[in-house]
């Protein structure tokens, strides 16, 4: 809750913007721009190894097959504001069970440590599954260094060097826009930024603009450092 704002105020909040689900009060555009947000974040994640591996070991776990899970994007697309509607009167019924959280000095009761025995550990024993992938073949991973000529371009225009680098991977794009100029050059542009934050663009407020943002699929952020300033599209 905000400053002089009750919980009672945030359910009631949080209740009528179900009810406007229900009522399928809400904007045709929204859900194509929901998968695109879900598609544009996959896609971040696929570039990533560790996410990549990720998602196959929750698929694992979940006992999905692969295929389902790729699939998931395509099946978002096929969902319309009907089903949302429909899903949203099925389950959201008035039969629900909220949670205060209220701060409060809890007195945490002190608890002795009870003695743990030790316990024996063969760290020579392998499972048939461990076995099974030490004894695949694996070509070594050579390291691969970056070569100014070929993986990215860099050019003059107007006084500004820019370098670009294609994605080969898949169709995002990230433009970055790096000033030499920070906080010790001018300690107000620290504050420019939290002003930034809390502005529309032009006549646009800055819910609107938010949303114009998010319909695109797009983020934008400004990181301000001690000797330099970052403007970032996604």
């Amino acid at each position: 809750p905000k400053q002089g704002q009750s919980l009672a105020e945030v359910e009631k909040l949080l209740i009528e913007q179900i009810e406007l689900i229900k009522q399928g009060k809400f904007e045709d555009w929204i859900l194509e721009a929901i998968v695109l947000d879900f598609r544009k974040h996959q896609a971040e994640k696929l570039e990533n190894n560790k996410h990549r591996v990720s998602m196959m070991r929750e698929a694992f776990l979940s006992f999905r097959d692969w295929e389902e899970t790729a699939g998931e994007i395509e099946r978002m697309k096929q969902v319309t504001k009907e089903d949302v509607v429909r899903v949203a009167n099925k389950y959201f019924s008035s039969g629900r069970v909220v949670g205060y959280r209220k701060d409060g000095k809890h007195e945490v009761p002190s608890i002795t440590k009870p003695k743990m025995p030790a316990v024996p550990i063969d760290p020579s024993r392998q499972s048939p599954f461990m076995k099974e992938v030490l004894a695949e073949k694996v070509t070594p991973i050579a390291p691969r260094y970056v070569n100014a000529s070929k993986d990215f371009e860099t050019a003059q225009t107007g006084g500004v060097t820019v370098e670009t680098a294609r994605n080969n991977v898949n169709d995002l794009f990230t433009l970055q826009i790096v000033v030499p100029v920070g906080v010790r050059h001018d300690p107000r542009l620290a504050l420019a930024k939290r002003l930034l934050e809390k502005s529309g663009a032009g006549k646009r407020s800055p819910a609107a603009t938010a949303k114009d943002w998010y319909r695109l699929g797009t983020s934008f952020g400004v990181e301000i450092g001690d000797n330099q300033s970052i403007v970032t599209l996604r």
